[in-house]
């Protein structure tokens, strides 16, 4: 019932009677036939930041993300992006594409985005606007190329431990295309807000 209330639960819990997510930043260690649960990392949340004007913020915020998607850039393979189109994947492309315009070592991105009737049309003026800016080829993923929304949602039911209500079709079909391209690196802005 929990699940229901747009995925608002426990953290630890998950759709299967007595199965506990293993929360991040932790490890579970076995040993001589005991259980422990193990906190490796923790986010540093004390450390406080003030600046006196509001620009300083948003250029911090704006190194950080240009740092984070930097380093996401590096890869053996080729880097490609899954862009829906909402704030959050159009701020990882745009970054990434102009990084790749400022620093030459930076591999040339595709976009992969889903298209179904009625499923993120209001965002596709977002990603018209993207190509038009950096022109960033944006590779649509329709029902055509699977077999449709039921088998995407079997697909995405049998693969997940637990499923989530954003995107619940759209990403098995994008994984599945990105796959039959040969691609192993996917940069996202899934779940960011």
């Amino acid at each position: 019932a929990d699940y229901l209330l747009m995925g608002a639960r426990d953290a630890d819990a998950t759709l299967f009677e007595g199965i506990l997510h293993l929360r991040p930043g932790h490890a579970l260690v076995v040993e001589n036939g005991a259980l422990a649960l193990h906190r490796y990392w923790d986010f540093e949340h004390t450390r406080e930041i003030h600046y006196a004007r509001e620009a300083d913020y948003l250029e911090h915020f704006g190194t950080l993300l240009q740092d984070a998607v930097r380093h996401r850039l590096r890869s053996a393979s080729p880097v490609r992006i899954l862009l829906s189109g909402g704030i959050d994947s159009t701020a990882v492309t745009a970054t990434a594409e102009a990084l790749r315009q400022r620093e030459t070592a930076t591999p040339r991105l595709e976009a992969f985005t889903y298209l179904a009737n009625g499923f993120l049309q209001e965002e596709w003026a977002a990603i018209q606007t993207l190509v038009g800016a950096y022109g960033t080829p944006v590779h649509a993923v329709t029902q055509q190329h699977r077999d449709g929304l039921v088998t995407s949602f079997d697909m995405f039911l049998t693969s997940m431990e637990s499923p989530h209500y954003r995107f619940i079709v759209a990403h098995p079909p994008l994984m599945t295309h990105a796959a039959d391209q040969g691609v192993r690196v996917l940069l996202t802005g899934f779940a960011s807000d």
